[in-house]
């Protein structure tokens, strides 16, 4: 049987504080399953908290983590377009996760990225990441089951209102 989860809706206002919080969150069984962000610079997020069972077959709610365990660690970068690709591949290679993405004016992302605790002792997964610009939804397509062919999956497909498909893409490189 899946296990049931609680949900919140949390609005941050700024970067840095969406960072502690979301670090204080992840210390308590929060994990972050959306974002939302506006020009105000504020971060609507939901989360989710996994419920354990008892052995009895009730439902409680899982505890916080002990003082001095670990938990994952959340950061947010700006990201210009031109160094999107190397920067998020290279965040992915230090054990970042990238989970939100948001295009800004001036062709800058905001990217939401999480680590898990003692990611350099366990097996980690590596991603190279690429952006892509793509004009109508057959050459989308088209291209989409060329890049999947080399090990290519999309993360983040957005259209505006010309046609064209801003398309985040990310393979797997390493397994350490």
């Amino acid at each position: 049987m899946a296990s049931p989860y609680r949900y919140t809706v949390r609005t941050i206002h700024g970067a840095a504080k969406l960072e502690s919080e979301l670090d204080d969150l992840s210390s308590e069984g929060w994990e972050p399953i959306s974002f939302q962000h506006d020009a105000a610079g504020n971060f609507e997020i939901i989360l989710r908290q996994d419920h354990n069972e008892r052995p009895n077959g009730t439902v409680r709610e899982r505890e916080p983590a002990a003082s001095g365990s670990e938990s994952a660690r959340y950061t947010v970068r700006s990201i210009r377009a031109p160094k999107f690709e190397s920067e998020l591949t290279g965040l992915s290679g230090e054990g970042w996760e990238a989970l939100s993405f948001q295009h800004e004016s001036a062709g800058t992302y905001e990217v939401v990225l999480r680590r898990e605790p003692n990611s350099a002792g366990r097996k980690a997964t590596s991603y190279r990441y690429a952006l892509r610009s793509i004009h109508g939804a057959v050459k989308l397509e088209s291209q989409l089951a060329e890049l999947s062919a080399d090990g290519w999956e999309p993360v983040r497909l957005v259209r505006d209102a010309a046609g064209t498909y801003e398309a985040i893409l990310r393979q797997k490189t390493i397994s350490t």
